[in-house]
């Protein structure tokens, strides 16, 4: 459930576009409404399918963590492992608190519950006592979970202490409480240190980037690496829309999948790299049209922008 419902491309567009980093791209008339979005213009967002079907996938998720916590409680009850139940407890309610997190930040004023037989009639909380009310579900727990790096739990990419402080340390600072963050971002900067970073940020968000040590909370996904394999809405989503030719022949083809040309770097962000005399992070993150990226492939021209 939190791969499926935290990755679907229509929520990450609502989510995504009031960042100054990012405007609509594709056709203007193609999610119009996401222009208005970035322009913090939500006059028309009740009657927006992505943003109802975030609603209800973000909702539909804590009901499912809801449910497995209570089961988890019982298996407890039955004989089972008192400790790794109390572990899996402890994982399900940081994920259910990341889940809230962003409903939070799309909303502000939410409904916040931890037991489905509570949904009935309940009522919207302020912002601020919505996230204390998350907060204070999760600290207490953060004992319970293994406390290593996520690639070296038990099962690796399974939640840890670090991904809960960090979840913890994002909630605070939604809420403008600067010591709680400073006090659970410290075991993650003393544990980890500068090491942690991924060697090459080329590769980073690429399958040798996965399970690394810099990865702090890491959805297990099936990648188009895998025989059978999912979707990939997000890449085609964001993807230029336009031919692209690949370096190296994949399964016998010399052209991969392009995209929709959504989420396009704004020249805000584009000359804020130039600016910094960025290197690595502007070659793999910018990709321009008509041109070769750093990895070697060919990116044509499209009709509505020159980058991705």
């Amino acid at each position: 459930q939190f791969c499926s419902k935290m990755s679907e491309w229509s929520y990450e567009t609502v989510f995504g576009i009031r960042g100054d980093d990012l405007d609509k791209g594709s056709s203007p008339t193609d999610q119009a409404d996401l222009t208005s979005f970035n322009n913090f213009d939500y006059s028309a967002a009740g009657a927006y399918w992505a943003l109802g079907g975030a609603w209800g996938g973000y909702y539909g998720s804590i009901g499912y963590y809801n449910e497995a916590i209570e089961a988890f409680g019982r298996y407890a009850e039955a004989g089972s492992d008192a400790a790794k139940m109390k572990d899996y407890i402890a994982q399900v309610k940081v994920l259910r608190a990341f889940t809230y997190l962003r409903i939070a930040r799309l909303w502000g004023e939410i409904p916040v519950y931890f037991k489905n037989s509570e949904r009935t009639g309940i009522k919207r909380l302020t912002h601020a006592h919505a996230i204390e009310k998350v907060i204070a579900d999760i600290e207490p727990v953060i004992a319970d979970l293994e406390k290593v790096k996520p690639n070296k739990a038990t099962l690796p990419g399974q939640v840890t202490q670090y991904t809960a402080h960090a979840v913890v340390a994002k909630l605070a600072a939604e809420i403008l409480d600067y010591d709680k963050v400073l006090e659970h971002t410290a075991p993650i900067i003393s544990d980890y240190g500068k090491s942690a970073l991924f060697a090459d940020y080329h590769y980073l968000f690429t399958n040798k980037g996965n399970l690394s040590d810099e990865n702090i909370l890491e959805a297990q996904c099936s990648s188009r690496a895998a025989t059978a394999t999912g979707w990939n809405g997000m890449g085609s989503f964001q993807g230029p829309g336009a031919v692209i030719t690949a370096k190296v022949a994949i399964n016998g083809s010399t052209s991969m999948n392009s995209g929709w040309s959504f989420f396009i770097p704004t020249d805000k962000i584009v000359n804020l790299m130039k600016s910094r005399g960025e290197t690595v992070r502007y070659e793999t993150g910018i990709l321009w049209a008509d041109s070769d990226t750093w990895y070697g492939d060919h990116i044509g021209t499209n009709a509505y922008t020159d980058r991705w």
